[in-house]
């Protein structure tokens, strides 16, 4: 190994600017190739590179007033005390030196952490002058300690993205000597309504409250409280707190209703408080706070741990990611799962579940079994107190804003909300996991998660008394039911998703009983399948108990079940299907599918008058290439319907098709499905019966199969319609029904 022993003083005193970019140059240029080793290290207004695998090892005293990036480590491991001045940035910093290492020794010196700081050996003594950085592009963590340790002021941030006002479950990472004021407000307050007092932008955030100024808030209008502090309980509660001037503790979770920085405009509409605050654009904001960080294990936090199964607010401690298998692993009386809240859940956020194996619920949510820095959640009893114990072990590695995700191989089945905001976001609600094995009982007990209600639309799996976020049961050998609770639903369209995983060829199949609607929808066991429905101003529409899914042997029919068939027939597909009694059916409805999700009508047919059960039949005269799914719907003399199970057929020699849906529309609204057509500028026009053409429209495709969503800008009557699609040689002509 070659060593090089460096010594630079980029100053303007002693060397031009173009002279220091070449040494500088020469410099990276080497270390990222070899380790070097430095007897003193100077840096003014300079960037070092030291590359992945590579070390700059400093003997003496290091002066950093530039910038060291990365992802190679600087390693401060002298025989003697070393020091280090300046106003610089490094990436990654080791201490390795029993003498240790001090961070200046006035207010001038401040280094600015963004990688990783390891303490192997020695005492690192921060002055103060020390700051763990959060942005968009990571967050600066300590990994675990092993035989240093550090003393003094740690600044620790926290980076908050801009994703709507919203509120977060966060812990500071230190403990302040200095007021919540101080840090999270950056020491200021909005005197005057209208006012915004910032004088650093993307710091900080407005904190409201009761009293306004007088007890540290920043005035509003209505002084509405946007931080809050939770009790130990089978059933948390929220309190406000009372004023600003507390200090801040690691071992203390906030409710933090963010808005954004400290620029943002709080003369504009805004209610934090349940039920529904106003969702308005938010910018993206960095906490910080200054104190002492924890080291070595934490057993003991702010609220006073119960038992009985209630749930406890802790928190991520350290200043690092850390595993929640290992936390569980150490604990006692705790169950396997921990929740915490998600702000990109509904419509200010809600709680999410998760497992020691990474298994979360709802689907949907980025939430991992690695609890990052600034962080508090809940866990719950199983019934003892429970005595926590998060060590430097637990620490994670890796950058805090990374997405990590274990898969179970259970078979699971998952429910989850959403609904469609009026920007067109697809807004992910709530949601639950059923897992299923041979391990499991169908008893609740310390495998199943009991759900946190959201402050929103909340959805749980009810077992007797218990409302369940995820819950563990037996494989399906016979009928089986999952009863779904819902509340705190809004007058609005919805949509379930619902999704089997590992379920494979298993004999077993699921139904979607509605019982407002009197409906039942048959839900796949080997895909996902979305069922939409409407709370309306009916009360029954929002009752608790309006869903189920009814699980059971696919072998086991009733005597209305329907039989369905779908082949390939010469280049077309022919559906055949039979009921064992058509005496109450209204009429069947063939509804077809290119995903397996979406169906739309395609055909209708009358039962036989006598009620005698024939084989009915139908023929798809246009396929797609690829998956087609078809289903029955039967119509009740009574308006009820029913579904058949989904059929499949797959087509790869069909030439290229245009297809419609849904056909009625019931808004101004309807989709096309291009399949096999090449790419090119296409019209589409919409004709009444008239003959003129009520709206046109140009849709660019790309070519391939695609959907098109079109929207009728135009208001059309209820009535029949055309709608042409021409262009590239292509001409499509289609007749659809708007109700």
């Amino acid at each position: 190994m070659i060593f090089l022993v460096i010594e630079f003083e980029f100053t303007q005193k002693n060397i031009c600017m173009k002279q220091q970019k070449i040494i500088a140059l020469a410099f990276m240029l080497a270390l990222l190739f070899i380790n070097t080793v430095a007897a003193q290290l100077y840096i003014n207004n300079a960037t070092i590179v030291i590359d992945t695998g590579a070390t700059l090892e400093v003997k003496g005293n290091m002066a950093n007033a530039g910038f060291i990036k990365g992802a190679g480590i600087t390693t401060l491991n002298g025989v003697s005390a070393q020091t280090i001045f300046g106003t610089g940035q490094i990436n990654n910093l080791k201490l390795d030196n029993t003498a240790g290492a001090t961070i200046g020794n006035g207010s001038v010196n401040m280094q600015s952490l963004f990688g990783v700081l390891t303490l192997a050996n020695g005492l690192l003594n921060t002055n103060g002058n020390l700051t763990l950085k959060s942005n968009d592009s990571g967050t600066a963590r300590i990994a675990p300690i092993i035989n240093g340790d550090i003393s003094g002021n740690v600044t620790v941030e926290r980076w908050i993205p801009a994703t709507g006002r919203r509120y977060r479950l966060l812990s500071p990472s230190v403990t302040s000597a200095t007021s919540i004021n101080a840090n999270w407000q950056e020491g200021q307050m909005n005197t005057t309504v209208g006012s915004n007092i910032n004088s650093i932008t993307g710091y900080g955030t407005h904190i409201t409250g009761s009293g306004g100024n007088a007890n540290g808030f920043d005035i509003t209008q209505s002084n509405a409280p946007s931080l809050y502090l939770t009790n130990n309980a089978i059933t948390p509660t929220y309190t406000p707190i009372g004023n600003t001037s507390t200090i801040l503790n690691a071992g203390t979770g906030y409710f933090l209703f963010i808005r954004g920085d400290r620029s943002t405009d709080m003369t504009l509409p805004n209610t934090n408080v349940p039920p529904h605050p106003v969702q308005l654009p938010s910018t993206s904001t960095t906490l910080r706070a200054t104190g002492t960080i924890k080291t070595g294990p934490v057993t003991t936090f702010t609220n006073t741990l119960l038992g009985g199964g209630a749930f406890n607010l802790i928190t991520n401690p350290y200043p690092s990611p850390i595993d929640w298998s290992l936390v569980r692993q150490s604990s006692a009386n705790i169950t396997e799962y921990y929740t915490l809240w998600d702000p990109s859940i509904g419509y200010r956020g809600g709680f999410v579940t998760v497992k020691t194996d990474g298994l979360v619920s709802p689907i949907g949510s980025l939430a991992t079994k690695y609890i990052q820095s600034g962080q508090a959640f809940f866990v719950q009893s199983d019934g003892g107190i429970p005595a926590i114990s998060i060590q430097e072990s637990h620490k994670a590695s890796g950058n805090n804003n990374s997405v990590y995700r274990t898969t179970s191989m259970l078979k699971s089945f998952s429910a989850s909300l959403y609904y469609t905001e009026t920007n067109g976001y697809h807004r992910l609600a709530d949601g639950v996991t059923a897992v299923f094995d041979t391990g499991y009982s169908a008893m609740v007990d310390g495998n199943d998660a009991t759900e946190i209600n959201n402050w929103d639309e909340n959805i749980a799996i009810l077992r007797i008394d218990h409302k369940l976020s995820i819950e563990c049961r037996p494989l399906v050998v016979r009928n089986d039911t999952l009863p779904l609770f819902i509340n705190n639903m809004k007058q609005q369209p919805y949509e379930f998703i619902f999704k089997a995983n590992n379920f494979g060829n298993a004999n077993v199949n699921a139904t979607l009983i509605d019982n407002f609607t009197n409906t039942q929808t048959p839900l796949s066991i080997i895909d996902s399948t979305v069922v939409p429905f409407s709370i309306t101003s009916v009360s029954a529409s929002a009752a608790s108990d309006r869903f189920m899914i009814v699980f059971g042997p696919s072998s086991i029919l009733a005597s209305n079940d329907i039989y369905i068939k779908a082949y390939k027939k010469n280049k077309k597909i022919q559906v055949d299907w039979r009921t064992d009694a058509e005496s109450e059916i209204e009429h069947y409805e063939v509804e077809k599918s290119t995903n397996g999700n979406q169906f739309y009508k395609v055909a209708s047919q009358l039962p036989i008058i006598n009620g005698t059960a024939l084989m009915k039949e139908w023929l798809d005269n246009n396929p797609v290439n690829g998956d087609n799914f078809f289903r029955i719907k039967v119509v009740e003399k009574t308006g009820t319907f029913r579904y058949s199970q989904i059929a499949k057929v797959k087509i790869t020699e069909v030439t290229g098709t245009i297809s419609l849906y849904p056909n009625p529309i019931e808004q101004n609204s309807f989709s096309l499905q291009f399949n096999n057509i090449k790419k090119g500028i296409y019209n589409a026009d919409v004709v009444n019966n008239a003959g003129q053409i009520v709206f046109n429209t140009r849709i660019q495709h790309e070519g391939g199969t695609a959907i098109q969503n079109i929207e009728i800008r135009n208001n059309i009557s209820r009535g029949s319609y055309q709608l042409v699609v021409y262009g590239n040689n292509t001409k499509v002509v289609m007749k659809f029904i708007k109700k």
